[in-house]
């Protein structure tokens, strides 16, 4: 009876555990490349290559951990303030205002073709699969 009782729990949280995976719809994008905008000089510096990780809806806030480059971590907490558009060029993308762990709020956007920018106070920076 035990063994019963004991697998049904199992079950349960497993499947609980599915559902609430799928409801946050986890995924990931892999960049390779990365730039930043100057605002000064209004002009995009070279890209470099460095690989960067962008971990979506890591937990029940939806917020993003990204592992940059250099290999720091950091969690951008989701504000919401959701927005979908197209660009100029037909290019569907999703944004999202984000917080990161120092309290500076910024904007997370992300394309159809995989490329990530992040913005905040001045500084763009642009990640390519």
């Amino acid at each position: 009876m035990k063994t019963r009782i004991l697998s049904t729990m199992l079950g349960c949280c497993l499947l609980l555990q599915y559902a609430t995976a799928q409801e946050r719809n986890n995924f990931r994008k892999d960049c390779n490349y990365f730039r930043e905008y100057n605002e000064i000089t209004e002009e995009w510096g070279e890209w470099q290559k460095g690989n960067s990780t962008f971990a979506f809806n890591i937990n029940t806030n939806n917020d993003i951990r990204v592992v940059y480059p250099n290999g720091n971590t950091e969690v951008l907490r989701n504000l919401g303030n959701k927005e979908e558009s197209k660009t100029s060029q037909g290019i569907s993308y999703e944004s999202v205002r984000v917080m990161d762990e120092g309290g500076i709020i910024g904007w997370l956007t992300l394309y159809e073709d995989g490329t990530v920018l992040l913005s905040f106070k001045g500084f763009i920076y642009q990640y390519d699969p």
